[in-house]
């Protein structure tokens, strides 16, 4: 998923069994902070211009009827337009960083 640049997402995530942490793979073709909380402490990293990080974040939510449920969050400092930077491009988005999600579970 794509955060916004300077921007923030939230996103409600329902497991089927409960998640301890998340392992976040982040990158971004520029240099932002990056901050992730999964319902429990916000992890911020650095991000250099296309180099990828990897980073854990402790996950804390409420178990529902059938599952288990937790509110992503996601913030970017600096934002960037592709567009702006590959005229070729026809993606007038306003973009932070970019993530990828693994579950990291007690199973």
């Amino acid at each position: 998923m794509w955060v916004s640049g300077s921007g923030r997402a939230e996103v409600i995530v329902r497991a089927d069994y409960p998640v301890e942490a998340i392992e976040v793979e982040a990158e971004s073709p520029i240099r932002t902070r990056l901050t992730v909380s999964l319902g429990s402490r916000p992890v911020t990293v650095p991000l250099e211009p296309h180099k990828t990080v990897t980073f854990r974040v402790p996950a804390s939510g409420v178990r529902g009827l059938n599952d288990f449920n937790y509110l992503l969050t996601a913030r970017s400092t600096e934002g960037f337009v592709p567009h702006l930077i590959d005229p070729a491009s026809t993606d007038y988005r306003n973009l932070g960083a970019q993530l990828r999600f693994r579950p990291q579970t007690s199973k």
